[in-house]
């Protein structure tokens, strides 16, 4: 069976703990990848993510700082045709602009976490089977830069306006989907939310 990375904090974690998480994102692409949940560093070079099907990200840089190093074989793996999952925090993978190109946006604050009403853009593949949920999170709000063309298909309401929450980015060779909700291990237990989780890889696997 093919194999996912999936990247994220089991000790020394501000906000975000990958257990819990982990087993959720294991259960949902159970059918198709095997999912190896990591905090290890070491496995961002050349050798291990060309093996590597997908690779999924659950840390933000307020936890282990990462090097250039690590985040130039990241950019190298996508590039080249790789496929990258970022969910909730994963935007906040590496503090620096060649990170925030690629992914399509950069974390800039949140408010107070609440039930979010999630509309999905019929018109996606991601969103295909998927209708409006709701899920308790945390409304983040992003700065986009306009050298990075990205297709919103999911946004969250609140307050009377809507607000990005999910979209995908063709970087070079590769496909790259971010997600917006997952402050906890409960986010990843709603069915529409593992059906967009499932359908993002799918839609990556495309020609």
């Amino acid at each position: 069976m093919k194999k996912a990375i999936l990247f994220g904090k089991y000790t020394d974690y501000i906000y975000h703990p990958l257990k819990g998480v982990d087993e959720e994102i294991s259960a949902i692409f159970a059918p198709y990848l095997e999912v190896v949940p990591t905090e290890d560093l070491n496995i961002f070079n050349a050798d291990t993510l060309a093996k590597t099907e997908l690779l999924i990200f659950y840390k933000d840089d307020l936890d282990t700082e990462v090097s250039a190093k690590h985040t130039a074989a990241v950019l190298s793996y996508v590039s080249c045709g790789g496929k990258l999952l970022v969910v909730h925090n994963g935007i906040s993978f590496y503090n620096g602009y060649e990170y925030f190109q690629m992914v399509g946006g950069k974390f800039d604050y949140h408010p107070d976490i609440r039930d979010l009403t999630f509309h999905p853009d019929k018109k996606h593949p991601i969103t295909e089977g998927v209708s409006e949920f709701i899920i308790f999170d945390e409304p983040y709000r992003f700065e986009f830069t306009s050298h990075t063309p990205r297709k919103v298909f999911l946004e969250y309401e609140m307050e009377g306006k809507k607000y990005p929450a999910g979209w995908t980015v063709d970087f070079c060779s590769g496909k790259i989907v971010y997600l917006m909700p997952g402050h906890t291990a409960e986010s990843f237990k709603n069915e529409s939310y593992r059906k967009l989780l499932l359908n993002s890889y799918k839609w990556m696997c495309r020609e």
